[in-house]
């Protein structure tokens, strides 16, 4: 069991059990990955997905943004994951499509 948030409202929370289900990761054979200042900068997939480059924005050490794109670096962005902190804690992640 798992503590809950049922709502944006302070300590609106109760416990109950996280359903699981199947994702699926694309392969990582053929995956080229760019670093920049020891940091994962970018991955670069085969195309033919639904994406084939990923795009890291980093604040220091702490991951901001995830950019999953279609068409190689310069393409359409077709889903973003934004990591909001509380400190050193991701407190929320927030997907837009």
């Amino acid at each position: 069991q798992v503590l809950l948030k049922l709502s944006s409202a302070d300590y609106d929370t109760t416990w109950g059990t996280v359903s699981t289900r199947e994702v699926t990761i694309p392969a990582f054979d053929n995956v080229s990955l760019v670093y920049s200042g020891g940091l994962l900068a970018a991955a670069v997939y085969p195309s033919g997905g639904f994406y084939d480059y990923v795009s890291l924005t980093y604040s220091g050490n702490s991951l901001l943004q995830t950019d999953y794109i279609s068409g190689g670096s310069g393409g359409t962005i077709v889903a973003t994951y934004i990591l909001a902190y509380s400190g050193n804690t991701v407190t929320g992640i927030n997907r837009t499509l």
